[in-house]
């Protein structure tokens, strides 16, 4: 399989919930008494890995997969979920690690390096909400939580993790639609992932002519500026609203309204993007003595207007266009 996805150039990656056991695998009963929690009714326990012997079985577990089928990573997800319960026991000295931060600790560090012994450059994945910037010595993709449908939560998502995770690569949630949700709708799903790695989680070949056209604008002015979206400098006006994010290089800019009337042109070359819904009218400001040539498409990247301006000045923008 990895080999049959690797010749159409893609990467495989297995996904772990790394803390939990099902009450019906093999490996249930051979940790019995080594469970932080048992949870959802007796169906699943929460390995503790105070103990040596549960900290072998993760670390070995990855290091085979990762020879075994050729991977070329792993998404070690739900370790938020190594916490106490009222049935913990209390530390003995069966335990080489009796504090549980610390035994977390040495749990990351050597998944991490066996996995890295096996693939130097190895993916590894974590997501939102257990995610912060110590997490970043341990992966090197960081993902927006859950928020299937939600424009509005990937956009936050994407923003508080540009903010805290350096030049780590941040990743959207799933983007989707409905198939008769409007184009502009579509690019505003679209939008979100501008300063982030977009995936898109919609079949391409059931997509209208429409869709695929938004997408197809979309992924190709990515592309075509991908150095400026991975290496600029990335701002947010106000982190938990985001009503303007970019990202800024030398003499160019990219922006994207997500909410307001107004942006302000201070850099040679400017693409903004807004997300407001509707056909209506922005407010751009330009620097004194500064003409500017404001350009408008629509989210298909059709243009349908464009003028010479200075100063204080006015254009109608179609929700999901660009200026």
């Amino acid at each position: 399989f990895a080999d049959a996805c690797h010749a159409l150039g893609l990467k495989v990656m297995f996904w772990y919930s790394v803390p939990y056991i099902g009450s019906g695998s093999q490996n249930y009963s051979r940790f019995t008494g080594k469970y932080l929690r048992i949870t959802n009714h007796g169906e699943f326990g929460i390995l503790d890995p105070r103990y040596s012997e549960v900290r072998d079985f993760l670390v070995t577990l990855y290091r085979d997969a990762m020879q075994t089928y050729a991977l070329d990573g792993l998404k070690l997800d739900f370790i938020d979920e190594f916490y106490f319960g009222s049935d913990t026991a209390f530390p003995t000295d069966d335990m080489d690690i009796p504090v549980l931060e610390d035994a977390m600790f040495r749990l990351m560090c050597d998944i991490h390096d066996a996995v890295i012994a096996v693939k130097p450059d190895a993916l590894i994945e974590f997501r939102q909400n257990y995610v912060g910037p110590a997490v970043r010595a341990f992966g090197n993709m960081l993902r927006v939580n859950d928020c299937p449908y939600s424009a509005n939560t990937n956009t936050r998502g994407v923003a508080e993790l540009r903010m805290t995770s350096g030049k780590t690569a941040v990743h959207t949630d799933m983007i989707m639609w409905h198939p008769d949700t409007p184009k502009e709708d579509v690019s505003r799903q679209l939008l979100a992932a501008m300063f982030a790695v977009p995936q898109i989680s919609v079949l391409l070949k059931s997509l209208s002519a429409e869709h695929l056209r938004v997408v197809q604008r979309f992924l190709n002015y990515y592309r075509e500026n991908l150095p400026i979206l991975k290496e600029g400098t990335f701002s947010c006006d106000v982190p938990y609203r985001c009503n303007v994010m970019s990202v800024t290089q030398s003499n160019r800019q990219i922006a994207v309204v997500y909410h307001g009337d107004a942006f302000h042109v201070t850099l040679p070359r400017t693409d903004v993007f807004f997300c407001v819904g509707g056909d209506k009218l922005f407010d751009f400001t330009a620097l004194p003595n500064k003409t500017i040539t404001i350009r408008v498409s629509n989210c298909c990247g059709d243009v349908v207007s464009e003028k010479q301006a200075s100063g204080l000045t006015k254009a109608v923008v179609p929700s999901g266009g660009m200026v």
